[in-house]
């Protein structure tokens, strides 16, 4: 059986937070779907390298590894693939110092995978996430989310 290890990284601005439309074209999960950005790690990559990884490949933000706390861990068994997933929920806060800053955050453009980005309300994420990606959310994101 594979094991896989993936992060899906939260990351927040100004009382909003970053979600991800998945390209049509892809053939991983979530294709066309809105979903928090993230992904598998590498082979032998450190937990927040990764995660630092996969938001500047996704989105082209660079964020502080140092503050990154994680949320918790969820696992699932994909048995027509013969393959457990161990996702990592993390989250973040990014600060600008800056107006410059501030808008490079708020006008990041997608990449790779992605074909959108868009920062919202926490209280929306109900309505814009794909069912699937909220039915993996840990409670302890969603109570983050309130928080927010």
């Amino acid at each position: 059986m594979k094991i896989r290890i993936a992060v899906v990284v939260m990351v927040f601005f100004e009382g909003r937070i970053l979600i991800g439309k998945k390209r049509s074209d892809s053939s991983k999960s979530f294709a066309g779907k809105w979903h928090i950005p993230g992904g598998d790690l590498k082979s032998g990559e450190k937990l927040l390298t990764g995660a630092c990884r996969e938001i500047s490949e996704e989105t082209g933000l660079k964020i502080d590894s140092k503050k990154i706390r994680q949320i918790d861990v969820i696992g699932f068994l994909k048995p027509d693939q013969d393959e457990f997933v161990n996702i990592l929920w993390l989250y973040t806060k990014l600060e600008a110092k800056t107006e410059k800053e501030r808008a490079a955050i708020l006008n990041a453009k997608p990449n790779g995978d992605l074909e959108a980005i868009k920062w919202i309300l926490p209280k929306d994420i109900f309505c814009e996430l794909d069912i699937l990606s909220l039915s993996r959310m840990p409670t302890s994101a969603k109570v983050l989310l309130e928080k927010i």
